[in-house]
């Protein structure tokens, strides 16, 4: 884990996506988790980049629905999942994911820090 100030960065091992009723493994080469601690509320986004994962990514930039639910392994092997809306890069074979809400799993990887 890195921090810059309010700013927590995690390095992710694997990245699993709900959406539209499937369960895509997300293939990457590197992915990152980071936590805003600035605003009271918690906020937390992912980016992943030179994901493998072309037809899920072409089929998400088409569809209205983004909302995913994501499930990610830190390289510590700490379990986090979320809300969240994902947003693909297609040029760039990227994509990021904005957090909705609770980060389930956070407060016990803290406590385990």
């Amino acid at each position: 884990m890195q921090a810059y100030e309010a700013l927590e960065i995690y390095q992710l091992k694997a990245l699993k996506i709900s959406w539209n009723g499937s369960l895509i493994d997300l293939e990457f080469r590197s992915a990152q988790l980071f936590i805003d601690l600035s605003e009271y509320d918690l906020s937390w986004f992912v980016d992943a980049s030179y994901l493998n994962n072309d037809e899920f990514l072409q089929a998400l930039s088409r569809s209205i629905d983004i909302k995913v639910m994501i499930y990610a392994e830190t390289m510590e092997g700490m379990q986090l999942s979320g809300l969240g809306y994902m947003h693909p890069n297609l040029p760039v074979s990227c994509a990021s994911i904005k957090g909705d809400g609770v980060l389930f799993g956070y407060e016990e990887m803290k406590r385990n820090e």
